[in-house]
C-alpha cells in the first residue's frame, strides 16, 4: 500500500504548520509548510511528485503544529489516501493504521494513540447491457 495524498482537514484556531514524511530509506522531507489551519490542504504524496526514487516510498507522515491554543481541534476531518499494488490484497482485506498523537501539556510528555481498521475495496466490473442496435 502507498501513500497517494493527504488532505489536512480543517481546524477551530488559525495555527501555521507543516507536514514531512519519512521514506523506505531513511529520507525526511518537508512536503508542505506555512500550511494554515483554517484552510483544508490537499498534499500530493505520490513518488513521482515527491521526485523518490522508484525502489523508495513514503512509509510515515508526521504533522508539526507546534505550540496550539487551548481547545484546539478539528472541524473537518482529515483524511488519508492510498493506492494498494497490483492487487496485492483482495477485495474485503483488512489492514490497521497506527496514529500516534503527542505534545507537550503543563511540561510534561502526553502521548495518545489509535489503530482504524481499513478494508480493501476492488469493485467487481459489471458487464453493462447492449442497447440500440
Amino acid at each position: 500500500i502507498r501513500l497517494d495524498r493527504i488532505v489536512t482537514g480543517t481546524y477551530n484556531m488559525s495555527v501555521k504548520y507543516k507536514v514531512t514524511v519519512t521514506t523506505n530509506k531513511g529520507n525526511t522531507m518537508v512536503v508542505a509548510d506555512n500550511l494554515k489551519t483554517t484552510q483544508n490542504n490537499v498534499i500530493d504524496c505520490a513518488n513521482a511528485s515527491l521526485g523518490l526514487a522508484n525502489d523508495e516510498y513514503v512509509t510515515s507522515f508526521t504533522v508539526y503544529f507546534g505550540q496550539v491554543p487551548s481547545g484546539f481541534t478539528t472541524v473537518e476531518e482529515p483524511k488519508i489516501y492510498g493506492r494498494v499494488l497490483n492487487k496485492a490484497f483482495p477485495s474485503g482485506y483488512i489492514f490497521s493504521n497506527k496514529v500516534d498523537v503527542g505534545g507537550l501539556y503543563n511540561g510534561e510528555w502526553v502521548i495518545g494513540n489509535s489503530t482504524a481498521r481499513t478494508s480493501v475495496y476492488s469493485p467487481t466490473p459489471t458487464k453493462l447491457p447492449k442497447t440500440g442496435q
